[in-house]
């Protein structure tokens, strides 16, 4: 059977999926008649074959009914008829010339999805600003992380985590908080996971208040109180810092403010 390669289009994962019309389903070359099976792509880099649930189930969202043709219409009152890509096209040039001309450039936005790899990122956004002169241009990639970009700018001074997938198959010790990744992260944690087994020397430690299905494959959870995050990291700081555990020279080197961070955490003994 024909398999086609293609990436899961819902989080910012990408998982790589295979899909093939179900066998015995139906012999017509046409797409739309088929019932599709959809299975992780083993050969990908971030999922090694495995798949969430909404991955798997992501060809029945493809029916007969969707549509396959630019549709037109001139007034909200009217129904759509099919038209031809060049009439679509010709409509949609025709309609930011006129906001342009009328409006301004700054009259037009583009929202972009947060499944967009870096080509396309790069090809929307000269589109808008050096094509059409506008800088409206955001994305859910941005937005839905912003808190995470604050953080990430006032700790490490850049705005993307300073690590990557492959991590996860070279650490010792995993701590996550704040997270119950098995089930909002289940591809990158079954990853994790998959390590942890087949290590016996590497540790999970999971800071969680609940007792989450993350939190109980742990080594150890640290179930505490709601609001004493900081508290805990804090002690964790005042403990690394009374056991010598510091790296002077890379603290010197790679950031700022070390010795008020110090004066703080001398206030968090166990």
């Amino acid at each position: 059977m024909t398999v086609t390669r293609t990436l899961c289009p819902y989080c910012g994962v990408g998982c790589g999926l295979e899909a093939l019309p179900a066998p015995g389903k139906s012999t017509s070359p046409d797409a739309a008649s088929h019932t599709w099976i959809v299975r992780g792509d083993r050969a990908h880099p971030s999922s090694h074959g495995m798949v969430c649930v909404k991955g798997a189930t992501v060809a029945e969202s493809m029916g007969k009914d969707q549509l396959l043709h630019p549709m037109l219409r001139q007034r909200l009152d009217q129904p759509f008829q099919r038209v031809s890509w060049e009439t679509a096209l010709e409509h949609i040039c025709d309609r930011i010339r006129t906001v342009q001309q009328t409006q301004g450039a700054d009259a037009l936005c583009m929202y972009g999805s947060g499944q967009f790899v870096t080509e396309d990122y790069y090809t929307a956004q000269k589109l808008m600003k050096g094509c059409l002169g506008t800088n409206n241009f955001d994305a859910n990639s941005r937005l839905c992380m912003s808190s995470a970009v604050s953080g990430y700018v006032q700790s490490f001074g850049a705005d993307g985590p300073p690590c990557c997938y492959d991590d996860l198959d070279l650490t010792d010790c995993a701590f996550i908080i704040g997270s119950n990744a098995a089930e909002c992260h289940p591809i990158l944690f079954n990853r994790l996971r998959k390590h942890h087994k087949r290590h016996p020397h590497v540790k999970l430690i999971v800071v969680d208040p609940r007792r989450t299905p993350t939190a109980e494959v742990a080594d150890v959870h640290l179930a505490i109180r709601p609001g004493t995050d900081i508290d805990l990291l804090n002690g964790i700081a005042y403990l690394l810092l009374h056991w010598g555990y510091d790296r002077p020279e890379f603290i010197q080197h790679h950031t700022t403010n070390f010795a008020a961070c110090a004066a703080v955490v001398q206030h968090y003994t166990p």
